[in-house]
């Protein structure tokens, strides 16, 4: 039911109280596209949407308004989008995630890539890792949106998130592993293979 308003996906309030600055995390199909409305269950309080189809990050508010196509320029994948009410603007960025620590390949100086699987909406590594600690981090978004690394990470808290919450490290015994992250469209993160 994707046009149906009344089971629209809720987004995440990120403003400051007064601000409307909403999140999502959105599993995107190549000819698949959005709009942001202003009320679950009915198109009368916002229909939010492009500026004749332009896909620039504006947006205007009316039944005119044209859809949101995300993976028409970066294809199938899951996207992390921002929309500011108050500037009728949005963001939006195709989420590539990896792991980062002293116990994987690629240290504290660089993510080690995760493969993304559309189906099951899945990010997943498999291979050696040292003796040491781990994160998950997209830090590709952490510097669209932000222009900070770390914005955008999993850590060890009995809840995960996909946004930073200063949670600490995974610590890693040595040995061959099988790693899944899975994000909810509200940011709640599954991990699995820990």
């Amino acid at each position: 039911n994707e046009w149906d308003n009344t089971t629209a996906m809720p987004m995440r309030y990120i403003g400051d109280g007064t601000t409307k600055v909403f999140e999502a995390y959105i599993k995107v199909n190549s000819g698949q596209a959005f709009k942001f409305i202003g009320e679950q269950g009915t198109w009368d309080n916002g229909n939010y949407g492009t500026i004749g189809g332009a896909q620039d990050g504006n947006l205007e508010n009316g039944g005119g308004s044209g859809d949101v196509k995300v993976a028409e320029v970066e294809g199938p994948g899951l996207y992390y989008v921002q929309v500011n009410l108050d500037d009728m603007k949005y963001k939006s960025i195709k989420m590539n995630w990896g792991i980062i620590g002293d116990a994987t390949p690629g240290a504290w100086g660089g993510e080690t890539a995760m493969t993304y699987d559309f189906a099951s909406n899945t990010y997943n590594y498999t291979g050696s890792l040292n003796a040491g600690e781990l994160k998950f981090r997209a830090i590709n978004v952490s510097q669209f949106i932000y222009r900070e690394d770390w914005k955008f990470a999993i850590g060890n808290s009995a809840e995960k998130f996909a946004y930073d919450t200063g949670a600490s490290n995974f610590p890693i015994t040595a040995g061959s592993y099988t790693l899944s992250v899975s994000i909810g469209f509200d940011g709640v993160a599954t991990v699995t293979g820990l």
